[in-house]
């Protein structure tokens, strides 16, 4: 390998960009050229440590691409959305794991992973990931994960247990949301209001707050009480503008 001296470890070309072409290596760098391979440029970081498995390009954007591998010391998953240039993580409710390859559903709303640790799904509109185990889901290593697109299903190979397909369907949320608000109430003091309707097997809300609208902390979590109007105050708002957001569970 002449673009960084470590073994390659993933490639992948952008079908948005046919010019741009994406190689990662073992120590967890990524190179991207933008001329078909003439010249590579370094990342100036991904945040991962140790090796990438896997590259995956967007088909809709091709600014926009996601690498996945080692999550034992740093971030299973990254995310670039300047062709490669920086990274930030996108590993929110994945456990440190071995993340082995990455697809997107057509609307690269759902991303899937396959894990040492089980299959992930990633709700892009949430930026959380959940564990897809159900009752009758092998608890093993899934080595590799496809999207059948015609049949709108996900299809994970695991170790030694054989291959696994996930019918993906949309499903109605438990509640429905009516309103969300968030006002200043004094310089130290934010006051959230929202209200919901037709609330079926809610637990409760999860509070959370961010200071630049990507990175949130869970602030505290609210019990439901069925339909109607919620108050939560933050009595320790952060100076400027905070981002707040609401988790149903």
């Amino acid at each position: 390998n002449a673009v960084s001296g470590k073994p390659i470890s993933a490639i992948a070309a952008s079908t948005v960009n046919t010019s741009r072409l994406f190689v990662a290596t073992e120590n967890g760098k990524l190179y991207y050229s933008n001329n078909s391979g003439s010249s590579w440029t370094a990342a100036s970081s991904t945040g991962m440590t140790a090796y990438v498995n896997c590259v995956l390009p967007s088909k809709l954007n091709a600014n926009l691409v996601w690498m996945s591998g080692n999550g034992y010391s740093g971030p299973g998953v990254v995310k670039s959305t300047n062709g490669g240039q920086t990274f930030t993580s996108i590993s929110a409710g994945l456990p440190a794991t071995q993340v082995r390859q990455i697809v997107a559903n057509s609307a690269e709303s759902l991303l899937f992973a396959a894990t040492d640790a089980g299959p992930y799904v990633y709700v892009v509109a949430e930026n959380q990931w959940y564990s897809m185990i159900g009752a009758d889901t092998p608890i093993q290593s899934y080595r590799s994960v496809e999207y059948v697109t015609s049949s709108n299903t996900v299809r994970f190979g695991t170790y030694g247990r054989g291959i696994w397909d996930f019918a993906i369907s949309s499903q109605p949320l438990p509640l429905e949301w009516l309103s969300f608000t968030a006002k200043r109430q004094s310089d130290a003091q934010v006051a959230l209001d929202w209200a919901t309707a037709n609330e079926i097997n809610v637990s409760h809300f999860d509070i959370e707050r961010s200071a630049n609208g990507v990175d949130f902390t869970l602030l505290d979590k609210t019990d439901a009480r069925g339909d109607g109007s919620y108050r939560w105050l933050d009595v320790k708002g952060l100076p400027g503008t905070s981002f707040y957001s609401l988790r149903q569970m």
